[in-house]
């Protein structure tokens, strides 16, 4: 899936908006989908369980991509809590990611069915939660006003800002944020406690 160009001329605007932190316009979600396309989606991937949405890595030619992107392997234990379905939103596959696949199979690989980002909106609207590293399914979700958990390293992007786990320009977002550079476990970790007791309180 492409990536979205949040770093143009249009990232200037809060500047010459004079934007503070409590002016950010936040009111999702600002982005439709077509309810028919939504009801494709619901009933091609079934009822059930809580639906979750998963992405892991974004262009690999980003310049910081080296920090927000995590290996599909290293975020299995989230996808091994109880109670849940999951459903790969990943575009691109890493190298191993394809193998990492094969042998989960409870992680639903939608792979070349989703044609563009309107089917990844749909696929967004149709789930419960979606959950991924700092790219952009993350914006695409966020302007959805969908359900969405973000993994983030120790350094993030600007937008995400310092010392708090929700987002001031998506309402519906909730960051897991590395205590120290390149440790995706204790994330990993945290985000699974979190989405056990998510899905407990939800049965």
């Amino acid at each position: 899936m492409p990536e979205f160009d949040l770093h143009g001329p249009l990232m200037s605007l809060p500047l010459a908006f004079k934007t503070e932190v409590d002016t950010i316009p936040a009111n999702v979600p600002y982005f439709n989908v077509p309810d028919d396309l939504i009801e494709t989606w619901r009933a091609r991937l079934g009822e059930g369980r809580i639906k979750i949405g998963l992405a892991w890595a974004g262009n690999p030619q980003f310049p910081k991509d080296h920090d927000r992107s995590v290996l599909l392997k290293n975020i299995l234990p989230v996808c091994a809590v109880q109670g849940a379905s999951f459903f790969s939103l990943q575009k691109d596959l890493r190298e191993g990611d394809r193998d990492v696949l094969g042998v989960n199979a409870h992680i639903v690989n939608l792979g070349s069915e989703v044609n563009d980002l309107r089917d990844t909106a749909a696929v967004m609207m149709s789930r419960d939660l979606v959950i991924s590293s700092d790219t952009s399914i993350v914006h695409l979700a966020g302007s959805l006003g969908r359900p969405i958990w973000v993994l983030l390293s120790a350094n993030p992007d600007w937008r995400w800002l310092l010392d708090r786990n929700d987002s001031p320009w998506y309402p519906t977002a909730k960051s897991f944020r590395q205590k120290e550079s390149g440790d995706w476990r204790g994330v990993v970790e945290e985000l699974r406690a979190q989405l056990a007791k998510h899905l407990f309180l939800m049965v």
